[in-house]
């Protein structure tokens, strides 16, 4: 099996916030083999939509003066694309079919700066300007290797270029007092990961191609174990949007608390959960089910035996059968997140979520009224 793959960090021209409106990725001169994946026997190719399901065939190569891949509207609206988010093309070769693939990167939590001759555009301005207080943010970030503060400060609006519609604004940005313009070559990106947990600056790979042979198994085993990955951020971010709190999830499985118990649940387990909780909420997911289950995990007795007595009082509790794992409450659904888009399995795990609001909340009022009996460890 063969597999060619072009990747590129979008901006805003090419994602419709410009004077154009157009949709488009535009194809640098510097991309050698962007003619061998798209040749001209493949210029309205049939994508496989890997991030949504089903297929995108509104794609279409315009090349000349420039190599355009054209027709993406549909797919950025649907996918509500950012400037910064990379999109991921792929055609792949068996020796009897050729076949391609579309995804999309989101870089959540990234601001995006693109050195022009006036300082630093932001792509996303939205994100920068729930930061800015006084027309200036500073954070303490990683850049380089190096830990220190960033700041950012507005310069100056005015227009990219003599025939721009309007004014842009533009920054300066230091690291530890030094200005870095210089740093930068014109038309570069940065982007700021700005997470609550991981705050680095660093300079942004705009595009890249990528070659590579494997056999037919292994391409199945890579394409499942991707897909799992993206199942399960699909799930954490709609856990999250039901204000939850996220815990010790691992693959196959994701955690939660509710916030106001987030801080009670003693962490006195003995098991193999990483932030040692003695209780969680837990979302489990295998090809063809999904269970939604509250669990009590091993660890210092007294606590177990505060949580046990609780337990009895969730609508639908059973007698937990195992002896170190106490599972007292589940909801098993027959369905498959493997075979859904994106959009479905969004769908299908707020219902879950919905399904045992009640017990949850029954629980949450439980531990909230009893939280002075558990010992802290």
């Amino acid at each position: 099996m063969k597999i060619q793959q072009f990747i590129k960090s979008l901006n805003n021209t090419e994602i419709g916030k410009g004077g154009t409106h157009e949709y488009y990725v535009l194809v640098s001169k510097k991309v050698e083999n962007i003619g061998n994946i798209f040749d001209p026997a493949n210029h309205r190719p049939t994508f496989v939509n890997l991030k949504n399901g089903g297929t995108l065939d509104s794609v279409h190569i315009t090349s000349g003066r420039e190599f355009r891949i054209n027709g993406l509207g549909d797919f950025y609206r649907r996918n509500n694309v950012n400037a910064g988010d990379e999109i991921i093309f792929e055609r792949q070769d068996d020796g009897t079919k050729t076949e391609f693939f579309i995804n999309i990167n989101t870089k959540e939590n990234t601001i995006i700066f693109q050195k022009n001759s006036r300082g630093f555009e932001v792509l996303n301005s939205d994100r920068l300007n729930e930061l800015m207080s006084a027309n200036r943010y500073q954070d303490i970030v990683s850049y380089r290797g190096k830990t220190g503060l960033f700041e950012i400060k507005f310069k100056e609006s005015s227009k990219k270029r003599s025939d721009s519609p309007g004014d842009t604004d533009f920054y300066s940005i230091s690291f530890n007092g030094e200005d870095i313009f210089e740093n930068i070559k014109s038309n570069e990106y940065l982007e700021l990961s700005n997470s609550l947990t991981n705050k680095i600056l660093k300079k942004s790979i705009i595009w890249q191609e990528l070659k590579f042979e494997i056999d037919e198994k292994e391409n199945i085993s890579s394409t499942l174990y991707n897909r799992k990955k993206e199942i399960k951020s699909l799930i954490e971010s709609v856990v999250k949007g039901n204000d939850y709190v996220l815990t010790s999830s691992v693959k196959g499985n994701v955690r939660f608390l509710s916030k106001k118990i987030a801080p009670i649940i003693p962490k006195t387990s003995t098991g193999n959960w990483k932030n040692k909780e003695s209780f969680l909420f837990e979302i489990h997911y295998r090809t063809g089910y999904l269970l939604i289950k509250f669990v009590i995990s091993p660890g210092e007795e007294h606590n177990r035996e505060v949580l046990k007595k609780l337990s009895q009082n969730v609508p639908g509790y059973f007698s937990p059968k195992g002896k170190d794992w106490l599972v007292f409450y589940s909801k098993r659904f027959e369905k498959d997140l493997f075979s859904m888009n994106d959009d479905e399995i969004s769908t299908e795990i707020n219902n879950i979520l919905f399904s045992s609001k009640y017990q949850i909340d029954s629980f949450e009022k439980e531990i909230l009224n009893n939280k002075i009996k558990f010992h802290q460890q």
